[in-house]
């Protein structure tokens, strides 16, 4: 949205040609000293009157805003003045005097004039990718809480650069690396598999340290100052309003943006001499673009080894009024020679009457604003002049008045620097500095960067983030596979057992290195699992019933599944036939299904015993389907027996790439449905576990291309995922689905609306890029769950491989770049 910024609403009055008071003072002092020099009569007298008067003429010249002679009387007083103030003196040339700080009180800073100084620091959010109308929710949020700041209060946007502290993250790196340690000592884990997690621990803290030495960061505030009982007040106030429009503030000591370093400050006439070695250059914009876009500012609050202060103080309803009548009256009536200086009179005063009418009628306030920008550094400066001249800004570097700009930064000091512009709140508010596409979590793992390192924790909780389930897309080659191991890498690490549904055999290397394993499931080499042994459920409630009665349900859809063709009353008859052998082995709906062995459970031998003694035709026509199951059948040595699959490891991979190789979907779902039965008794046994032994071990399942294993008529993958994705946040669990192809999750009514659960259920969505032809069903998948705006999908279907687009909230987003440690990376790439 574009806004327009005044012109000047402090218009000189001016006698003829631009001739104003100060033109008009400094012309009778030259007169007055050319009598002077005339009234010495004789030739000589003449020709130095001439010349006295020529040179005098050049002074009347501007060089950028300023006439010449008023850039010589700054000179003459800055020469006249103490240039050198340093710490510890007590007199007026001591550094206190322009710093101007008398003590810090409870936060607050009460400043040697008398006034009152507090500070509120907004955390910066990712403002570039929401849709312009939550945009300008958050600007109108930011305007009507500078509207609720006193008259006599002063508002002050403050950005500088500072070291984040990374020290929160490093303990908890290490804290990570003892709990593995202690885990291996009490027999949790083998010692393959801690030293593999043990090394990756070590290598992100490593990272951590080297990170902690060289990254800098921005960090904003909005501080006001004035009377001490009116600021306190205002100071919660407003963290009240802008924390209830969804932005984080929150109190913040002021004396934390005090610079601490400056021991000694010697001023020149272009720049600062800070500690004897720094120099610093202080710069004031003079004129700002006419029209402005949203957040307009942000690339002069984000310069990096730069101070920023923007000072506003709000002036009187009443007074800002009759100031506009005069500027209005004063420009109307001046005569215009020259075209340009006509549309710029006529722009002046289009400007300075929409100003009177937000005033007059829309509730406007209008705010005397000085923008100051500090650059630590001649290539900083440099850099500050670049980016003013690029973004059409009109500035003074402040010869001589350096030291006008020091004090005019120090957010505890009064504003020294003359240059202001009548800005009304909204255009102060659209200047939105607090932006930012930093995700850094308490706690949280190092996983990649943008501009700043990303650190992310799946296990947090607040009101925004309820559950750890994810879901990563991306076309062929875009980085999600790669994404998604080094994700799982990290959390290996993390105190979790993690299970992989690999349709490609791709993280068989990662398991391997991990200490852990990777079993064919096409095979029973690693075990067989009974479909007819009664497996734990995950429900809403833990009653031994739903167990027993949800595996009879689980059989009927085992059995549609494997059996295919099977008529409806023959099933109903095997339904009838499991009961019964459940009964002959003394197993019910009461039965504590937790207190069973493995061989406690009958087999499909059990069962086809049993239907030896049925011997007429509908029963002979059930034995004919299950022959497949007995002893000897082509299924028989996968399903046949009593569970023996026991893999205790920490991460396993099920490989399916043999059975999609073969097409077999009627082992392959079965084969799905029965280790999924399987990890959902896991994640009950994990979660009794943790009750057990005060633990937090959490369990991660994640199905990667899972397109592949979506069957239109029997999706059983896409069952599992659904009712995982409601339900495993109550286990200390997290599902994690990749996939590729968006069109496979829409294909159907019945799978879209399963999908779009899923995904509603997902606190976190990584998508890579993707071609603009699957933007589309994408949108739709992400109707219910925040949306995707345009700005959005640009950003989606031009991200370059490795970056995704981090969805964290329906109301936090940013982008990154996946960034695996060196050794995690050397597994990944191994094939």
């Amino acid at each position: 949205m574009q806004r327009t910024i005044p012109r000047s609403s402090k218009v000189k009055i001016s006698f003829w040609r631009g001739i104003t008071v100060p033109d008009l003072i400094a012309g009778f002092i030259g007169l007055l000293f050319l009598a002077i020099i005339f009234s010495n009569g004789g030739t000589s007298g003449i020709i130095f009157g001439i010349f006295f008067l020529c040179i005098y003429c050049t002074l009347f010249f501007n060089i950028g805003s300023e006439r010449i002679y008023m850039l010589l009387s700054h000179s003459v007083k800055f020469m006249l003045a103490r240039s050198t103030y340093a710490s510890g003196r007590k007199d007026k040339y001591g550094l206190r005097e322009i710093v101007g700080v008398n003590k810090e009180s409870d936060g607050f800073i009460h400043s040697t004039d008398g006034t009152v100084t507090g500070a509120i620091e907004i955390t910066p959010i990712e403002f570039r990718l929401l849709a312009e109308d939550k945009q300008n929710y958050f600007i109108e949020a930011l305007a009507g809480a500078l509207r609720a700041v006193p008259n006599d209060c002063e508002i002050i946007l403050s950005a500088r650069t500072c070291r984040p502290d990374f020290v929160p993250l490093a303990q908890a790196e290490i804290d990570r690396a003892n709990l593995l340690l202690d885990k291996c000592k009490r027999g949790e884990l083998s010692k393959d598999e801690m030293q593999s997690r043990y090394d990756i621990s070590v290598e992100r803290l490593d990272v951590i340290n080297e990170i902690n030495k060289d990254i800098t960061a921005r960090r904003f505030a909005l501080c006001l100052r004035g009377s001490e009982k009116k600021v306190k007040t205002a100071v919660d106030e407003l963290c009240f309003i802008l924390n209830s429009a969804g932005l984080n503030a929150k109190k913040t000591p002021a004396g934390t943006l005090i610079p601490t370093r400056i021991k000694k400050v010697k001023f020149a006439f272009g720049n600062a001499l800070v500690n004897d070695k720094e120099k610093s250059y202080f710069f004031a914009i003079t004129k700002y673009p006419l029209t402005v876009g949203n957040a307009w500012a942000r690339d002069l609050f984000d310069m990096e080894n730069t101070t920023v202060t923007m000072r506003c103080m709000p002036v009187a309803k009443d007074k800002a009024i009759k100031r506009i009548d005069t500027a209005v009256m004063e420009l109307s009536g001046r005569t215009k020679r020259k075209a340009s200086k006509t549309v710029e009179s006529e722009t002046h005063l289009e400007t300075l009457g929409e100003l009177l009418i937000s005033l007059q009628n829309e509730n406007e306030t209008l705010f005397d604003t000085t923008f100051i920008i500090e650059a630590l550094g001649d290539t900083e400066a440099q850099e500050v002049k670049r980016a003013l001249q690029t973004n059409g800004f009109s500035y003074n570097s402040l010869t001589a008045r350096q030291k006008e700009g020091f004090v005019s930064s120090i957010i505890a000091n009064h504003n020294a620097v003359k240059f202001s512009t009548g800005m009304p709140s909204e255009c102060i508010a659209a200047a939105f500095p607090f932006v930012s596409n930093a995700y850094i979590d308490a706690n949280g793992l190092l996983i990649g960067e943008n501009d700043m390192p990303v650190f992310f924790d799946p296990w947090k909780r607040d009101d925004d983030h309820v559950n750890s389930n994810m879901v990563i897309i991306g076309k062929t080659g875009s980085g999600k596979s790669y994404a998604a191991k080094t994700l799982l890498a990290n959390l290996s690490a993390e105190n979790s057992r993690i299970f992989v549904l690999d349709p490609e055999s791709e993280y068989g290397t990662l398991a391997k290195h991990l200490g852990g394993k990777a079993l064919d499931v096409s095979s029973s080499a690693g075990g067989i699992i009974n479909p007819l042994q009664i497996m734990q459920t995950i429900s809403e409630d833990d009653g031994r019933s739903s167990d027993y009665f949800a595996h009879l349900r689980f059989l009927e859809e085992f059995f549609k599944t494997v059996l295919k063709g099977i008529d409806s009353d023959s099933l109903e008859l095997l339904n009838n036939l499991v009961t019964e052998l459940y009964e002959k082995f003394g197993i019910n709906e009461n039965s504590d299904i937790s207190k069973l062995s493995a061989n406690a459970f009958p087999t499909f031998d059990d069962l086809g015993r049993l239907l030896d003694g049925k011997m007429t035709a509908k029963y002979e026509k059930v034995k004919a389907y299950l022959a497949k199951f007995f002893s000897g059948g082509r299924y028989s040595n996968i399903w046949n027996g009593h569970t023996n699959f026991k893999p205790h490891e920490h991460f396993i991979s099920f490989d399916f790439q043999a059975l999609f190789a073969n097409k077999n979907t009627v082992v392959a779902n079965g084969q799905m449905l029965l280790l999924t039965k399987w990890i959902e008794n896991e994640i009950i046994n994990n979660r009794k576990f943790n009750r057990t032994n005060t633990s937090d071990k959490h369990v991660i399942v994640a199905i990667d291309e899972a397109h592949l294993f979506i069957d239109e008529k029997r999706p059983v993958a896409l069952d599992f995922m659904f009712q995982l994705a409601k339900r495993i946040r109550k286990y200390s669990g997290m599902l994690m689905v990749i996939t590729q192809s968006v069109k496979d999750l829409t294909g159907t009514p019945e799978i879209a609306r399963k999908s779009e659960a899923i995904i509603a259920a997902s606190q976190y969505s990584l998508i890579f890029n993707l071609s603009p032809n699957d933007m589309t069903d994408l949108c739709a998948l992400y109707d219910k769950a925040g949306k995707i705006n345009e700005v959005e999908q640009y950003c989606i279907t031009h991200n370059p491989r490795g970056a995704a687009f981090f969805i964290t909230s329906p109301e936090s987003r940013t982008n990154f770049k996946i960034v695996a440690m060196p050794g995690v990376a050397a597994v990944i790439d191994k094939k």
